[in-house]
């Protein structure tokens, strides 16, 4: 990661579930969101 976030951006990472990866994003409300590619997040959290 480059830097620093400011407050309310949110955070990144990946977490295993069954042997699988996938990437998660928390925004500011405490709302995760996941999917198998950053993609597929980001997608996610414009609908």
């Amino acid at each position: 990661m480059a830097g620093k976030r400011k407050n309310g951006e949110g955070t990144w990472g990946k977490k295993k579930i069954h042997g699988d990866e996938y990437f998660f994003y928390r925004n500011a409300d405490g709302r995760y969101f996941y999917g198998r590619t950053e993609k597929e997040v980001k997608a996610k959290i414009k609908e």
